[in-house]
């Protein structure tokens, strides 16, 4: 909400993955793919929401919209997961009704305490004492300074790179579920490999970003300019 939102969107997801999975030695494999574009898809809705950071309702709607995104989608891929893996989802007494209570139980237990205590309080507390400061220290300029060159929070283009992103993290469990297996990572950092893989992703993202910001810098007027 107080930075561009797709590169904070990758940014957190990855580090979701990195600091949340492979530093522990949990990583999943395909498996974590859905962890990882629902929180970046989440996190960029959720971003583009908010045009002004210090409007509060909107910052509020926002985190609250985000959490709903994130556990939605993880809902409906584990449901549709578990209707083509299991040849007997429909022909079961009572299973697909249990399967749709626990999913929907947890995701209310997920938006009641995570969503609410650790997501909507700190994000509606921190975000508008923090912009208009934190921005500055890091080179950039504060949301709502400037008029937004798209003021709409889904366009086309939004729209389709979620979807992709929805079919990438369904595949993604779909291939775990299959016993198809990307790296081991339970009881050990990661193969060297892909961890060295990973990063070098990152920084090269991270120096593309940085590349596209300092080109959009030069393109705008100064603060002391006139029109």
């Amino acid at each position: 909400m107080l930075f561009d939102p797709l590169p904070v969107a990758l940014g957190a997801s990855t580090g979701k993955i990195v600091f949340g999975s492979m530093m522990i030695g949990k990583f999943k494999g395909f498996a974590s793919l859905k962890k990882f574009f629902t929180v970046a898809i989440a996190v960029y809705i959720a971003g583009r929401m908010v045009k002004d950071p210090k409007n509060k309702k909107m910052v509020a709607i926002a985190a609250v919209t985000g959490t709903v995104i994130q556990l939605v989608l993880g809902i409906a891929i584990d449901i549709v997961l578990v209707n083509l893996t299991l040849d007997d989802f429909d022909t079961i007494p009572g299973l697909p009704e249990s399967v749709y209570f626990i999913k929907g139980f947890e995701a209310v237990n997920d938006l009641l305490f995570t969503g609410v205590l650790f997501c909507l309080l700190p994000t509606v507390y921190m975000v508008p004492r923090l912009h208009g400061k934190i921005e500055p220290l890091m080179g950039m300029r504060p949301r709502g300074s400037q008029k937004p060159t798209d003021d709409k929070t889904i366009t086309p283009k939004v729209f389709v790179s979620c979807v992709l992103g929805f079919l990438a993290a369904f595949g993604g469990d779909y291939l775990a579920a299959k016993g198809l297996s990307l790296a081991d990572g339970e009881g050990s950092l990661l193969s060297n490999t892909f961890f060295v893989v990973t990063i070098v992703l990152v920084l090269v993202g991270f120096a593309v970003f940085l590349w596209v910001r300092q080109i959009r810098e030069r393109r705008k007027p100064s603060y002391g300019s006139e029109g």
